[in-house]
Formats: structure tokens, C-alpha cells, sequence
């Protein structure tokens, strides 16, 4: 196990997690996931779903 990571391997992770971020928040969040989980009652699904996809994105990049 090396002592350091690559520039070029954190770079390219870097760019991934950003892209992940753009599709999870824009792309695949739904109306009623932003208003959702903003929400005083009845928000811990939207978040959940969100969440979940955010969780879901992020494994397939640490595959």
C-alpha cells in the first residue's frame, strides 16, 4: 500500500464526485424531493430517497 495517492488518480476522483453531485442534485432529484426534505413535517423520506440515491452513485464510483 503506497504512502501517498497519485495527483492524477485524486484528480480524476475529485471530477467524479463532482459530476456525481451534478447528476444527484439536478438531474435525478425530484420536485418533490427539493421541497420535500426542506419540509417541517413529513420529510425524512424525500431526504431518505436522496440520500439514498446519493449513496447509490457513490458506490458505483468506489466499485
Amino acid at each position: 500500500m503506497p504512502d501517498f495517492i497519485p495527483a492524477g488518480l485524486l484528480s480524476v476522483l475529485f471530477l467524479a464526485f463532482l459530476a456525481k453531485h451534478f447528476v444527484a442534485d439536478f438531474l435525478f432529484q425530484t420536485h418533490w424531493m427539493a421541497i420535500g426534505k426542506e419540509g417541517r413535517d413529513h420529510w425524512i423520506a424525500p431526504l431518505a430517497v436522496h440520500a439514498g440515491i446519493h449513496g447509490l452513485l457513490t458506490s458505483l464510483i468506489a466499485a
